[in-house]
């Protein structure tokens, strides 16, 4: 069984490896594991939509970025303090249940009692790792954090988003929210390399398998790892791909609801007797992020200027 030890921290080229492995261990109808870790960044699920999950002008001050994954879930803050867990398989061999099963038995081996609640594991009522899968025809993989030794107090300036009422029609998954901790607060000797091991025999056991190949992973530049990167970083991936949504802007004592649609404004609405009516704006067809440069109208700037509070704030 491979077990694949990432040795990339940062996050699109960690999301790349996953990919890589999943293509490689799919195509040999083969279980594997992979450990990674990345430095500070938030990633999104494939579903949800950054402006409203993540406070992103906060982000780029500090120098911290944004992917969006394949699978499914929620938003979630990593850095070199969190452990990233993958499970892969065959997908008539997918069990999300018993990957948290194994997780939960190689803590406890460490001598961290957990409790398991819809897909998340907790200590003491706090949470400290979250999951999500994907699903195709000839495979599936399970990818879980661990939170460590996490800097929580940046995991809240990044994720804690304010919910305000301005946000009017969200499609996509919202993330759920909940108290977390860090395993090291409550078993301050926590030893991550330790863990690992732990969980490898346990996989490895589950699996029948008895021998495992642990392996330092990097990725070469190939046709197969580029076209991954390109597409991961791409702005279509990371906004394009977000749902269709609409915000209520208020400015000149005028209310204005703007509709967004891959990413592009797709329609713009004045109120009126407690009714929205379509208007003609120059906002229609631009694209987000907004360019500070494009010329607009004086009307159609207070609307930008009310919407960008919104989705920056």
């Amino acid at each position: 069984m491979p077990v694949y030890l990432s040795l990339h921290t940062s996050a699109i080229e960690n999301l790349v490896c996953e990919q890589l492995v999943f293509d490689l261990l799919k195509k040999k109808q083969q279980s594997g594991l992979l450990f990674w870790k990345n430095t500070d960044s938030i990633i999104i699920g494939r579903n949800q939509n950054p402006w409203k999950e993540c406070h992103l002008q906060c982000m780029e001050q500090h120098g911290v970025m944004f992917f969006r994954r394949q699978s499914g879930g929620g938003a979630v803050y990593h850095d070199l303090g969190n452990l990233n867990i993958t499970f892969f398989s065959p997908r008539s061999y997918y069990n999300s249940r018993e990957n948290m099963y194994l997780l939960q038995d190689s803590l406890r081996d460490m001598g961290v009692f957990t409790e398991l609640k819809n897909n998340g594991i907790f200590i003491q009522e706090r949470k400290i790792s979250g999951s999500a899968f994907r699903m195709e025809r000839q495979g599936a993989y399970h990818h879980l954090t661990l939170l460590c030794a996490t800097d929580l107090d940046k995991l809240w300036l990044f994720l804690d988003r304010d919910q305000s009422s301005a946000w009017d029609k969200v499609r996509g998954t919202a993330s759920q929210y909940s108290s977390v901790c860090n395993i090291t607060e409550v078993h301050p000797t926590f030893c991550m390399d330790s863990f690992m091991h732990c969980l490898t025999d346990r996989f490895a056991y589950k699996i029948k398998e008895k021998d495992t190949q642990v392996i330092p992973y990097t990725y070469s530049k190939t046709q197969q790892s580029e076209q991954h990167f390109h597409n991961l970083s791409s702005w279509k991936w990371k906004y394009a791909n977000t749902p269709q949504f609409s915000v209520m802007v208020y400015t000149n004592n005028e209310y204005y609801r703007v509709s967004i649609e891959k990413s592009f404004i797709s329609l713009v609405e004045k109120q009126k007797s407690g009714e929205f009516f379509v208007i003609s704006s120059q906002l229609q067809g631009r694209k987000l992020p907004f360019s500070q440069k494009t010329k607009i109208s004086y009307a159609d700037s207070c609307i930008v200027e009310g919407l960008l509070k919104i989705l920056y704030n």
